[in-house]
C-alpha cells in the first residue's frame, strides 16, 4: 500500500522540486495539497491530479488517509505547522530551516520523539551522492589541517524549471516573523543565514561539530572562524556571478579535498569532488546520479515505511540553529567591541560617537540604534 501524503505550501520550490519528487515515487500517493491561496491550491491539484485541496491546512490534517505531511511554506511558519501536524499524528517533512530559532527547533524534535513520529528536515545536500563521497574521503583521511566553506549563492535555479510553476496574485495574510533574542541590526543577517542554512548544515556534515571562535560582518557578508579540533573558515554572502558558488575544502599535507556543489535545481547531477594532490588531481564527475530532491523524498518515505535511518532528523537539524545563533551573536559582539574601541581611541563626545556609529550602520545597510 502506498503512503498517503499531503503537501502544505504550493509555492515555487514545492512545485519545482518536491511535488514532482513525490509524484515520481512509486511508494507514495499525493492525496491532498493546501495553500493560503485557494486558487493556487486548486490549480496545483488539477495539474498534478491530486484528489483534494484545502485553503486551511488544519482541514488537511484532519484527513485520516494522509499519514505524512510535507511542510513547504515560508520559514516563519515551519514551526507552528510542524507542531500542529505532529499533534495530529502525522509524520512531517519540513523544508529547511526546521524553525527560526534553536528553542523552537528543539520543541519540534521533542514533540516528534514523544509521539514516536518522524520529523525529517529537507537538507537535500545530505542526500547528494557527491557530498556523501566527500564526507567519506574526508573521514578516511582524518582531521584536516584546515577547512574552508564558501557560500555566495547565485543562479540557484540553473535556468527555468522543467515545468513552469503556477502562480497566483491572491492576497495572503501578513507573515508573522519570529526570531531568537538578537541585536535588531543583526536580524537581517541572521534571516539571510537561515535562508542559506545549508551552509551551516553541510559544514557540520563534512567537518564535525565546531564551536564558534569569532565572526565578523562587513555589509551583507559574514566571515566566521570555527574550531572542530582544527580551524574552519566559513564565508557567507550573496554575490550573483551568473553561476552558483558553493564550495567546501579540506586541506592536508600535499592534498586538498575540494567539493563544488551544483545549483540546487540542477537535475540528475551531484557535487563534484576533486582530490588535488602535489603532482596530479583526481576528479569524481557529477553525472549519472539521481536528483538529491528525489533521494531525500525516498529517504523520508523509507524512514516511515521501513524504519530505515535517515540523515536529517529534527534533533540533528536543531544544532544548525544553535550554531547559526552563536555565529550571529559573535558577529554582533565583535561589532559592539569595535565601536567601543573606536570611541575610546578617538575620545569623542558621546553625541559624535553615536553619529559615527550610525553612519557605519548606514553603510552596512542597517538603520538601527543597535550595533
Amino acid at each position: 500500500m502506498k503512503l498517503g501524503v499531503g503537501v502544505i505550501g504550493c509555492g515555487f520550490i514545492s512545485q519545482s522540486a518536491h511535488i514532482p519528487s513525490i509524484v515520481r515515487n512509486e511508494r507514495a500517493q499525493l492525496l491532498a495539497v493546501s495553500d493560503v491561496k485557494p486558487n493556487l491550491a486548486a490549480s496545483v491539484a488539477t495539474r498534478w491530479h491530486v484528489p483534494l485541496w484545502y485553503a486551511d491546512y488544519h482541514d488537511l490534517l484532519e484527513n485520516k488517509d494522509v499519514e505524512a505531511i510535507f511542510i513547504l511554506t515560508d520559514k516563519y511558519s515551519h514551526f507552528p505547522i510542524a507542531m500542529d501536524a505532529l499533534s495530529a499524528g502525522k509524520h512531517v517533512f519540513v523544508e529547511k530551516p526546521l524553525a527560526t530559532s534553536y528553542k523552537d527547533a528543539v520543541r519540534v524534535a521533542e514533540e516528534a520523539k514523544k509521539r514516536s513520529l518522524i520529523a525529517f528536515v529537507g537538507y537535500m545536500k545530505r542526500y547528494d551522492a557527491g557530498m556523501r563521497l566527500a564526507r567519506e574521503k574526508i573521514s578516511s583521511e582524518g582531521p584536516p589541517l584546515y577547512a574552508r566553506a564558501t557560500y555566495f549563492g547565485g543562479n540557484w535555479t540553473f535556468g527555468e524549471p522543467q515545468i513552469k510553476p503556477l502562480t497566483s496574485n491572491e492576497k495572503v495574510p501578513q507573515i508573522v516573523k519570529s526570531y531568537p533574542e538578537l541585536p535588531p541590526s543583526f536580524i537581517q543577517l541572521y534571516d539571510d543565514l537561515l535562508e542559506q542554512i545549508h551552509l551551516v548544515n553541510t559544514v557540520r556534515y563534512l567537518f564535525g561539530e565546531p564551536r564558534v571562535v569569532s565572526a565578523h560582518r562587513s555589509g551583507g557578508f559574514l566571515v566566521s572562524h570555527l574550531d572542530a579540533g582544527y580551524m574552519i573558515s566559513l564565508e557567507f554572502g550573496s554575490v550573483n556571478l551568473g553561476r552558483w558558488t558553493e564550495e567546501y575544502s579540506a586541506y592536508y599535507k600535499d592534498l586538498e579535498i575540494a567539493v563544488e556543489a551544483p545549483p540546487p535545481l540542477y537535475r540528475n547531477t551531484t557535487a563534484s569532488v576533486t582530490l588535488k594532490g602535489a603532482d596530479s588531481d583526481v576528479v569524481y564527475p557529477r553525472v549519472g546520479f539521481k536528483w538529491a530532491f528525489e533521494e531525500e523524498t525516498e529517504s523520508f518515505i523509507s524512514a516511515i515505511a521501513d524504519s530505515r535511518p535517515y540523515l536529517s532528523g529534527a534533533d540533528d537539524s536543531a544544532k544548525d540553529l544553535d550554531l547559526a545563533e552563536k555565529i550571529i551573536r559573535s558577529a554582533a559582539s565583535a561589532a559592539s567591541a569595535a565601536e567601543a574601541e573606536l570611541r575610546k581611541s578617538i575620545n569623542v563626545p558621546k553625541e559624535l560617537a553615536y553619529a559615527l556609529g550610525f553612519c557605519r550602520r548606514q553603510a552596512n545597510g542597517r538603520y538601527s540604534e543597535d550595533v
